[in-house]
Formats: structure tokens, C-alpha cells, sequence
């Protein structure tokens, strides 16, 4: 009989992972992903202020070229719950006395493509109605508004024209002109403000905010029966974005048509003498 040597076992580790190792990964994976969430998040939200700018600006850009092709300025665009038809278009059609000083982008009637809510009104990144406001002022004494009357901006003529929106970079307690001691943002008035009310539109507190927020009109409610809030004056406020919460917090965009700009291409274009 033949004796086998006996074999020596010896200690190995378990293949595995201890339960204390696991929680330790999980801790680090956990740290590790939540610096990158907040970065994420704000890389996100900088890209819904890019393409809120750029909205800006080719509503800016179909203002100029419809003022060119009718020789004035839309009105802005009003809800009417009993007129879904002509959800999103400017009212009255055929502009002059505008319904509405302050409104919304009348995307219908710019042929404007992008979201829209069930009222019809552009919507910005965050879901909410970008903000259009148009000067109703009369310095040619035809008793109609002379940015948005057919002809009547080349009636006129820039040397008359005087509209009266205010871009200022603090709130004012004027409804009509910046606060006196304040830089302001244009020597003479604007005939056109558009805006977005930013991330915050549906909570905002500061007073700048709320100085383009307005006030709600009763008048223009959703489908939910609750009112929209537009601007209640004619003044706007417009600077650089301020995230954090309380009486400095901003981040609406404003953009404004200068009056400049709107007589040279119109000039170019040889709808203005």
C-alpha cells in the first residue's frame, strides 16, 4: 500500500468584497457624483440662457424685417380663450392703436417657429411666454400709435419719432423714467423691449425682477383660468445674471430694439426717407 503524503492546506482570502468595503465604495461614488451633478446642472442652465439670447435675437431680427415689409411695428399678442384661432398673433390685426402696450411675441403673425403653450404664445427654454412691449406713442398728432400705424413711422419721420420704453439697470419707483441717480442703459427711449423671465418666472422677489413682471392681467388667462403677469409700465430692467436668491436676484434677459437700428435698416431698405 502505497502512503500519499498528506497536503498542507493554506489560509487564501475569499474572492469577494467585505460588506465595509462596499459601503466605502459606495460612499466615494457617491462623493465623486456629486460634484459633478452641480456642474452638470449649470451647464445646463447656461445652455437655456444661449438659446433664450439667441431666441432674442431672431425675434429681434423678424421685428426689424416685418417692419420693413409693413412699414410698422406688430402689436403684441394678446390671449383671448374665446378666439383660439388666432392664438399668438398680434391684436388687433392690422396693428395701430395696439389692444395690448405690453403682451407677448405674436409668433404667428413673425411666422416664428419654436414650443408653443396651449394659448399659443413662444415659449422660452424654461416654458414660459417670451414678453414683447411696443411704444404707443403719438408725436405725429394722427391720433394713432406711430410705431405700429401702417406708414406712420415714415410719416413722421425719425427726426419726430420719440418712443418711450426705458431700459434702466435698477428698478425705479417712476413709472415712466429711470431712477434719476442710476446709470442709464440708452440716452433716449426704445420703441421695442423683449424679454424672457428667466428660470424663476414662476417665483421671483427681487425688485428688478418684479419691475418687469408687472403685475397678473385679469384680463388674459390660461386655460386654468389663472392670469398671466406682463409688464405694468414702461420701464425694464436689464443687467447681467445674479443667482443668488433674495432681494439680488436676476436672471432675466432683456434685449431692446434700438431706435438707431430700426431707422438705418429701414433707411437701407428704403421704407424711410
Amino acid at each position: 500500500m502505497i502512503n500519499m503524503p498528506a497536503i498542507k492546506k493554506t489560509d487564501s482570502p475569499e474572492n469577494g468584497f467585505s460588506l465595509l468595503e462596499v459601503a466605502i465604495a459606495l460612499a466615494i461614488l457617491g462623493l465623486l457624483l456629486g460634484t459633478l451633478v452641480q456642474p452638470l446642472g449649470s451647464v445646463f442652465q447656461q445652455e437655456k440662457v444661449r438659446r433664450a439670447k439667441s431666441d432674442l435675437e431672431t425675434i429681434r431680427e423678424a421685428l426689424i424685417g416685418f417692419s420693413i415689409a409693413h412699414g410698422r411695428l406688430p402689436c403684441p399678442a394678446s390671449v383671448d380663450p374665446n378666439d383660439s384661432a388666432n392664438s399668438g398673433a398680434e391684436s388687433p390685426e392690422g396693428g395701430g392703436d395696439c389692444d395690448k402696450q405690453h403682451g407677448f411675441v405674436p409668433a404667428l403673425t413673425l411666422a416664428l417657429q419654436g414650443p408653443r403653450n396651449q394659448d399659443g404664445l413662444l415659449l422660452d427654454p424654461w416654458g414660459n411666454p417670451y414678453r414683447y412691449s411696443v411704444d404707443q406713442s403719438d408725436n405725429g398728432g394722427a391720433g394713432t400709435a406711430d410705431f405700429t400705424t401702417q406708414g406712420d413711422i415714415a410719416a413722421v419721420g425719425a427726426e419726430n419719432l420719440a418712443p418711450r420704453l426705458e431700459a434702466c439697470p435698477i428698478a425705479s419707483s417712476s413709472t415712466t423714467q429711470c431712477t434719476p441717480n442710476a446709470d442709464r442703459l440708452t440716452d433716449d427711449g426704445v420703441p421695442v423691449i423683449i424679454y424672457s423671465m428667466g428660470r424663476n418666472w414662476a417665483n421671483y422677489s427681487s425688485d428688478d425682477e418684479l419691475e418687469n413682471a408687472g403685475e397678473d392681467d385679469s384680463t388674459m388667462t390660461n386655460d386654468a383660468g389663472l392670469p398671466y403677469p406682463i409688464a405694468g409700465d414702461r420701464i425694464f430692467v436689464s443687467k447681467g445674471i445674479h443667482s443668488v436668491a433674495g432681494d439680488r436676484e436676476f436672471d432675466d434677459i432683456v434685449l431692446w430694439l434700438s431706435t438707431y437700428v430700426l431707422y438705418s435698416r429701414l433707411i437701407n431698405a428704403g421704407t424711410l426717407p
